[in-house]
């Protein structure tokens, strides 16, 4: 019988490592690819390929960006996060033991943006 994919359940948190060094035989260099990601994602068309009840959603709000500034041989690392409750963002920064107060939305996006994690949403709610 033929192979077909399916999801078991989606899941509560994706998380996307994105590629941001690149290696060939003995080099390496850092890819500096400009990033905007989506504040909010929707799985809904591999609803088909899932075993989870219908009335779970498939909504994901984006809520925190790992950020690498710097080169392969070395560099630091940020995080900006959505610290909201759910009705309202909060974006922060946070940088070693210091904690900025409010960003726009889109801060940690760009050049460094590294790991993006999406949150799962309650079916019907537009935010988390």
């Amino acid at each position: 019988a033929p192979w077909k994919p399916y999801l078991v359940r989606f899941p509560k948190v994706l998380v996307f490592h994105l590629k941001r060094f690149s290696f060939s035989g003995y080099s390496r260099s850092k890819i500096n690819t400009a990033v905007s990601a989506p504040s909010r994602l929707s799985l809904s068309d591999l609803r088909a390929l899932s075993k989870e009840r219908a009335d779970r959603g498939t909504g994901y709000a984006l809520y925190a960006i790992g950020n690498h500034m710097g080169t392969c041989g070395g560099g630091h690392y940020i995080a900006h996060a959505n610290i909201g409750s759910g009705v309202m963002d909060d974006w922060r920064c946070f940088n070693d033991s210091r904690a900025s107060g409010r960003l726009d939305p889109s801060a940690g996006q760009g050049r460094s943006a590294y790991v993006l994690f999406y949150r799962r949403c309650p079916e019907g709610k537009s935010k988390m």
